[in-house]
């Protein structure tokens, strides 16, 4: 199996009301990133392909990633007789040497909402001393991770629908 490192400070990215799509599109990134020196090449269809979202929401994100500066960019265009000019871009991220967890990348090839995917990873990096239990409500989940608690709920009743999460008793 195959991790890929996921920090925990994800829960404090501040990008706007779609923080758990931005986490998403950020973490595919850094999941297509050499692991060693956190630069990906990835183009902007193939993280459309592997996100399901449209490349416009794709360019949008990116461009929320890096004027929060959770990701460094670099555009490079070039010239091809036959298609024009190319343009590439060049992500960077920052390596994370402390409080962080392993993601399975098969994370990556489950077929789910954006949403449902960035939230996951997100009630991932608040789990209980790297477990996959959070022994909080929702407002206290709501809270920690930086969604509204509206949003926090529909996104656990949808986790619940889909069984990608269960509940725990209390007490």
């Amino acid at each position: 199996m195959n991790y890929t490192v996921i920090p925990k400070s994800i829960v404090n990215f501040q990008t706007g009301n779609s923080k758990p799509i931005d986490i998403y599109v950020w973490a595919t990134i850094k999941y297509c990133s050499n692991y060693k020196t956190n630069i990906s090449h990835i183009t902007e269809e193939k993280l459309s392909l592997l996100t399901g979202l449209d490349e416009r929401t794709i360019r949008r994100v990116i461009k929320r990633l890096k004027d929060a500066g959770y990701l460094t960019v670099q555009t490079t265009v070039k010239e091809d007789a036959d298609r024009g000019f190319i343009k590439r871009n060049t992500y960077y991220i920052k390596p994370a040497n402390k409080d962080y967890f392993f993601l399975d990348n098969s994370f990556f090839k489950w077929v789910c909402p954006a949403k449902v995917a960035g939230f996951l990873l997100l009630l991932k990096a608040i789990c209980l001393n790297n477990t996959d239990t959070v022994q909080w409500s929702n407002s206290q989940i709501a809270k920690s991770i930086g969604v509204s608690r509206n949003t926090t709920t529909a996104l656990l009743n949808e986790c619940l629908q889909l069984r990608l999460i269960k509940p725990i008793s209390n007490g």
